[in-house]
């Protein structure tokens, strides 16, 4: 059973990474959500409240939801992160914008 989930090792590695860079970089300027992919009702709570604060349209909303759900994809304020190598510069333009 202990077995069962190896193959995730290196994702979750990634993810952790990612988290730990943030928290340096950015501090409590930038709230962490983590969404297990099963769980389409929290999800689908992520989407609606920050279509509701103005970050994101309700097409992109739905968008993503329908077509970016997948393990590890990463939102920033309801945004998909195409590329994990930018997500600083996602951040700060919506930090700093």
């Amino acid at each position: 059973m202990s077995e069962e989930f190896k193959h995730h090792d290196k994702d979750r590695k990634d993810m952790g990474e990612i988290y730990r860079q943030t928290l340096i970089d950015y501090g409590d300027k930038v709230d962490i959500s983590f969404l297990d992919p099963r769980n389409l009702l929290s999800i689908a709570a992520y989407f609606i409240k920050h279509i509701k604060a103005g970050n994101i349209t309700s097409w992109e909303g739905f968008t993503h939801f329908f077509l970016h759900i997948k393990f590890n994809a990463v939102f920033i304020n309801g945004r998909y992160l195409k590329d994990f190598n930018n997500y600083d510069k996602l951040i700060k333009e919506i930090l700093y914008t």
